[in-house]
């Protein structure tokens, strides 16, 4: 059987090319070996562009293979909640913002999250930004509380966000919830905002500040684009609107907000009275501790949380029981290494300051990049296995599935249109993603004009919709150098590329 090819795609629903992917033997055990309640340590050998789309085919779970091998071909493109639950770990913060862009071409876009790192190290007087924040608690709220905003089937995270330690209960915190007929209260509101560690300020022109005037309430929710304004009618809220920073001006109403924790180290009673314990035992931090025994933000207080909460996790623990998988583990063994050795030059540094006069260094060990041998051990102890997704390897434990990446054409369009024309010649079907729709007719109309039927279409969520001509999908957020930089795939049972000898079918290169 040829090797059948998928392209590296952007954010279109494309998950009527997961059946065929399931209909190939290698692709079929592979979903299935991810399935098993005895998960292990595995390296797979598996080709760049094709890993978000087996990474989408694994998420359907040995049901979706028997679906497909019973001829019930769509089985791929609604969520399946007996399938596969992954974490995927990525080597940087940008390609796991990548990876997830690419999985949402095969899966819903809600399907699919990013844990961000912080920007900043754990022992850093600094604060991560409080979009980054934001996002992170999220993510944590709907691992704990799924019935909620729905189940995250692929979970994608930088290796810096799984190895950094995560204060307990997080997913427990309760956003501020803001809608027209809540009864809420004004006050009840404000109290809950400063917990959060909003701050209340004059004028809100950043994200997490809040502003009351009379009955009005502004407040800049890091998870938004725009500040938002509640009016209040008594302990009613009245309405819900976006407003300029600029010129305060309302600009469209809205139907709820959701207002996230600013900060993930809380300000509660508890925390605020550890703080004012601490005052004078760590003078080191006298000035923080004595503002975070006020209940006030202070930036940096995140270093402390380790002396300041009950108790510092693994992300591991929060995930459930989702296979691990590492894409490129080298890189990512790399950048873990380098975290954990960064830790401990800050620490030495410290321990070097305090020998010569300086402040002893508060312990906060727990807030510690942990070593990625640790989760490693976790995730394989608890049989919620580690796999990697390597592109080079070999040995008798390493499964090769049988894909390479799909040839970039950088411009030169009589060669993509030639390779085409040929493939759909042999019987192949192929699909095509552009950077856009115009590239998508463009090239449309030079395969008409050499003869080749073609169609442009918005999504692929059905396999009934693919036929016998070359299918174009245009995506606005394709990831191509340039508007000719077309990819070229056939849609088969496992990913592959175009071949430099377009006579012998896409996937033989």
């Amino acid at each position: 059987m040829p090797r059948r090819g998928v392209t590296r795609l952007a954010a279109v629903l494309l998950t009527a090319l997961l059946p065929p992917l399931l209909a190939d033997a290698d692709i079929a055990r592979t979903v299935r070996a991810a399935s098993s309640r005895q998960r292990s340590d595995r390296s797979l050998v598996v080709a760049p562009g094709a890993r978000p789309a087996v990474l989408a085919a694994m998420t359907l779970g040995e049901e979706g293979v028997d679906r497909v091998a019973g001829g019930e071909g769509g089985a791929a493109s609604s969520a399946n909640a007996s399938g596969t639950p992954l974490l995927v770990v990525t080597a940087t913060g940008r390609e796991a913002e990548e990876t997830a862009l690419a999985l949402r071409s095969y899966l819903p876009a809600d399907d699919v999250a990013v844990m961000p790192a912080w920007e900043t190290l754990p022992h850093e007087r600094l604060s991560p930004r409080a979009d980054t924040v934001a996002q992170r608690l999220s993510v944590l709220r709907r691992l704990a509380h799924p019935e909620e905003g729905g189940a995250i089937r692929v979970l994608v995270v930088p290796v810096r966000a799984l190895l950094a330690p995560v204060i307990a209960g997080l997913g427990e915190l309760e956003p501020v919830r803001l809608a027209p007929g809540l009864a809420v209260g004004l006050e009840e509101t404000a109290r809950r905002l400063e917990t959060a560690a909003y701050t209340r300020v004059d004028m809100v022109e950043s994200r997490g500040e809040y502003a009351v005037r009379g009955g009005i309430l502004d407040v800049f929710p890091p998870s938004e684009p725009r500040p938002v304004r509640v009016d209040f009618f008594g302990d009613e809220i009245d309405e819900v609107s976006s407003f300029a920073v600029a010129d305060q001006r309302t600009i469209e109403a809205l139907a709820s907000v959701t207002a996230t924790a600013c900060r993930e180290l809380v300000l509660t009673g508890e925390v605020r009275g550890r703080a004012a314990a601490l005052t004078e035992a760590v003078p080191g931090a006298a000035d923080m501790l004595e503002k975070i025994s006020q209940g006030i933000a202070v930036e940096g207080m995140e270093s402390l949380a380790p002396v300041l909460v009950d108790k510092m996790i693994p992300l591991l623990d929060l995930v459930g029981d989702r296979l691990t998988v590492l894409l490129e583990p080298e890189r990512v063994r790399k950048r873990a290494e380098d975290l954990t050795a960064t830790t401990a030059e800050f620490l030495a540094a410290a321990w070097t300051s305090a020998a010569s006069g300086g402040t002893v260094p508060v312990d906060l060990s727990a807030a510690a990049f942990a070593h990625l041998a640790e989760a490693r051990a976790l995730a394989l102890s608890t049989n919620r296995g580690w796999w990697s997704f390597t592109a080079l390897a070999s040995g008798p434990e390493v499964t090769r599935l049988d894909l390479s990446d799909p040839r970039t054409y950088r411009g030169e369009l009589e060669r993509a249109v030639s390779d085409l024309g040929q493939w759909a010649l042999q019987g192949w079907t192929v699909v095509v993603a552009t950077d856009g729709p115009g590239p998508g007719r463009r090239m449309a109309q030079l395969l008409g004009d050499g003869g080749v039927p073609a169609r442009i279409v918005d999504q692929l969520s059905e396999a009934a919709e693919l036929g016998r001509e070359v299918d174009w999908v245009p995506a606005p957020a394709a990831s191509a150098e340039d508007e000719a930089d077309e990819t070229v795939s056939p849609v088969g049972g496992a990913a592959g590329a175009a071949a430099d000898d377009p006579a012998s079918g896409p996937g033989d290169g």
